[in-house]
């Protein structure tokens, strides 16, 4: 029987730093999981945690198309 996956397509990624400490993997440990360096998957985390790029990014996208709207 397989496991059921922890991650699916519609995962959202600002929990993913959670959901790393909740595997209990560190950064360094994930990265040598994924063949990936520690500055980009610290740099990731920091861009979608709460009140990170993502989500200026989202509220950005979100205010013009409320005035676009409102036009």
């Amino acid at each position: 029987m397989s496991a059921t996956p922890v991650v699916s397509a519609t995962l959202d990624v600002r929990r993913l730093p959670a959901l790393r400490r909740q595997l209990g993997l560190t950064q360094p440990e994930l990265c040598e999981r994924i063949g990936a360096r520690v500055d980009d998957l610290s740099r990731l985390e920091r861009a979608v945690s709460p009140g990170g790029l993502l989500d200026r990014v989202v509220d950005g996208l979100t205010e013009a198309a409320e005035a676009a709207a409102a036009q």
